[in-house]
């Protein structure tokens, strides 16, 4: 079912290195890919639409085999898959 860990995803209110501008999503998100621990920083604009959680608990990003062999068994969807 899950294919490979991609990162660990942390809010912050800090400004973090290696972030970028998300406009769709109202936050900046710092590049995972450029930290030893593969950690993704996400600082919010306050008036962000996505999900509480996101903006408030750290998540764990995988990738799968297949999305439609694992939303089934998901509890909630937070946020639908994105690029």
């Amino acid at each position: 079912m899950f294919k490979k860990f991609i990162h660990i995803g942390a809010p912050t209110d800090k400004k973090m290195p290696n972030e970028e501008y998300c406009e769709d999503m109202k936050v900046w998100i710092s590049d995972p890919e450029k930290d030893e621990f593969k950690f993704e920083y996400l600082r919010f604009e306050k008036d962000s639409w996505m999900a509480k959680e996101i903006q408030t608990q750290t998540h764990i990003a995988v990738e799968v085999e297949s999305i439609d062999e694992v939303l089934p068994i998901c509890d909630k969807v937070l946020l639908e898959p994105t690029v």
